[in-house]
Parts: structure tokens; sequence; C-alpha cells
């Protein structure tokens, strides 16, 4: 799952949204085989296949990160 994820977000990075949301979909179907389709990890990739990023700060609001480019706190 891992590895689809990285792939997924070097394709994002590289602007192939296409390619990125393939490659949440092979993690999600893994997830599923592995977890089932009603755990967090699943339910996540699930989102990602359904909204694929399409830049860096969607993919770090998709994974929960508070993206603040603001440096005055």
């Amino acid at each position: 799952v891992s590895v689809y994820d990285s792939i997924a977000q070097a394709h994002v990075e590289a602007g192939d949204i296409a390619k990125a949301t393939e490659a949440y979909a092979l993690a999600y179907q893994t997830c599923i085989n592995v977890f089932g389709p009603e755990s967090k990890t699943s339910i996540m990739f699930k989102g990602l296949v359904d909204n694929t990023p399409t830049n860096a700060a969607e993919i770090a609001a998709a994974y929960g990160f508070d993206v603040d480019d603001d440096d005055d706190e």
C-alpha cells in the first residue's frame, strides 16, 4: 500500500493526476483485500481515488496535515 501511495504522490507532483488516481486505486484495492472495506485506511484511499489531490498542499490536507505557510507563530 505504501508503495502505491508513494507512486501516486510522485505522479501528483509530476502533474499526472490520471496516473496518480490509478495508483491510489491500486492502494485502495490492496487495502480492501487486506483490511476490509470498512477500515480507516481503505476509506482514506477510497477518498483519494474519488478526489485525487492535484498538488502538494492537497496531498497534505488529504492526510490531515495542516499546511500553513505563515511563519508568524
